[in-house]
């Protein structure tokens, strides 16, 4: 019996028995060692988008030879790069992950692993959009600025230029969730609101206009769907009531706000105006009963 086996003990071991007739019988013995590994980089790399990434891992140990390959670890998918060294140009966001070096030969029933955390970073996007909602209570407006960025961008809002600041917490109310800065109007206050992201790569700004016609008639939009009116009360750009209908207004049909209104009259900025109520959705409920009535007729 051979206890605490090492590399040292492994060899051909022969057993004999002296007799007439000379028995003998031989053992080949292996000792199965722990693959040992290190990363090159070790521990967490950062890196801008367009820059290079090379990972190297080393096997210091292990017998028999194990296989030893990459698994990378993203938002997306895991996938597998069977070679020891893993090399990616011209990097993007994507890239962003755990970069895993796994080794296995046997030895348990886990293959060993070492990990490099990888951080790429970048300047801040900004996609803007304006939400009107119409509920029991009355009419609501937030614009919503969804900011992608690395490191955490800091986000300010103006409104025709000037800084929206805490003490205007009378006008507005901010709201953040996840990624998505909310900007929630508690008047009617018309003008141009930008919504400017900065961080130590870039800075990026979008704007909308909120003008007194309302949002669906100098912009792309849709009506939200129920699952997401569902969702609203809970964000709190809502206080009370019971929430009808809602129309996201995304890219503006002309490229200067200014140019939204042809009557120079109309362009003037006014605080608190009224602004004109949309179209009501149509139900389908009484599209289909009117749908039955004419089929009756017929």
């Amino acid at each position: 019996v051979v206890n605490n086996a090492s590399t040292s003990d492994r060899g051909t071991y022969h057993c004999q028995v002296s007799s007439y007739n000379l028995a003998s019988l031989q053992h080949m013995v292996s000792v199965r060692v722990q693959p040992v590994l290190q990363t090159i980089p070790s521990g967490s790399v950062s890196l801008k988008e367009g820059d290079s990434l090379t990972l190297n891992c080393y096997l210091s140990a292990g017998d028999p030879y194990p296989d030893v390959w990459w698994r990378i670890r993203n938002a997306e998918e895991d996938t597998d790069h069977l070679e020891q060294e893993l090399e990616v140009t011209n990097v993007t966001r994507s890239h962003t992950g755990d970069y895993i070096c796994l080794a296995d030969n046997g030895f348990g029933v886990k293959e060993v692993s070492s990990e490099v955390s990888v951080l790429v970073e970048f300047a801040p996007e900004v996609e803007m959009e304006q939400v009107y909602l119409q509920s029991t209570t009355g009419s609501h407006i937030y614009i919503s600025c969804n900011v992608q960025s690395s490191p955490k961008a800091r986000v300010t809002w103006t409104k025709d230029g000037q800084n929206i600041v805490s003490s205007d917490s009378d006008l507005y109310s901010e709201s953040v969730d996840g990624d998505t800065h909310n900007l929630i109007l508690l008047t009617e206050s018309v003008g141009v609101y930008s919504c400017k992201a900065e961080n130590s790569f870039g800075m990026s700004q979008e704007s909308t206009h909120v003008s007194e016609r309302g949002c669906w008639s100098t912009h792309q939009n849709t009506y939200l769907s129920e699952q997401d009116l569902n969702l609203v009360p809970t964000t709190g750009h809502v206080n009370g009531g019971t929430i009808e209908f809602g129309i996201v207004c995304t890219h503006p049909l002309v490229d200067s706000p200014d140019e939204q209104f042809s009557d120079p009259q109309e362009n003037k900025i006014d605080n608190y105006l009224r602004i004109e109520a949309p179209p009501v959705p149509s139900s389908p409920s009484i599209e289909n009963e009117v749908a039955s009535d004419t089929k009756e007729e017929a």
